[in-house]
């Protein structure tokens, strides 16, 4: 088994979504151009939302791994910062799901794979604060203390939680303090 193991989004898939931003920023320059006031309304949103928002997710989360996987523990990086939750400290991992309503009236499923721990103060970068926001935001009765997002990353979920679950079985009962 490997001492670590780092899953990332692709390049490719990167540069994908670059590409969808840019398309939505010209559409929203050449919707500026319009006479009418909704279309340059629109415009400018699309230019604030895909050219804004593309650079901000570009430059907090693109490029950071989604989740770091080593002898001592799990990482998973959000904008600013990290959480990291020790072998020792981790119960169980799930795969939780969260129900999204659509407009279109019916509703998607977001999967996540959630990491149940035994306690929660000692998860650096977590608190109680995020857990009962999650749990306000999706439903859940039971709130993992640390929720690994996959959207557009293109990894599998099973072989992810194969990863955890092999470092777990092998870390799990070693002092890494």
């Amino acid at each position: 088994m490997q001492k670590q193991v780092v899953i990332r989004r692709p390049l490719w898939g990167i540069m994908l979504f670059v590409l969808g931003c840019a398309v939505f920023v010209v559409a929203g320059l050449l919707m500026r151009q319009s006479e009418d006031s909704f279309n340059r309304l629109i415009g400018m949103t699309s230019i604030v939302f895909f050219g804004g928002g593309g650079v901000c997710c570009l430059t907090f989360v693109a490029w950071k791994p989604i989740v770091a996987i080593s002898g001592e523990g799990v990482t998973v990086p959000y904008g600013w910062g990290k959480n990291f939750v020790l072998w020792e400290n981790i119960d169980r991992f799930e795969v939780v799901e969260q129900e999204v309503h659509a407009e279109s009236g019916r509703p998607t499923r977001q999967k996540y794979i959630g990491i149940f721990v035994f306690n929660s103060e000692g998860i650096v970068g977590a608190g109680r604060v995020s857990q009962t926001v999650s749990q306000g935001i999706t439903g859940w009765k039971e709130v993992p203390a640390v929720v690994i997002a996959l959207s557009f990353s293109f990894a599998k979920i099973e072989n992810v939680m194969e990863i955890l679950q092999e470092f777990h079985e092998k870390y799990k009962n070693a002092k890494c303090l």
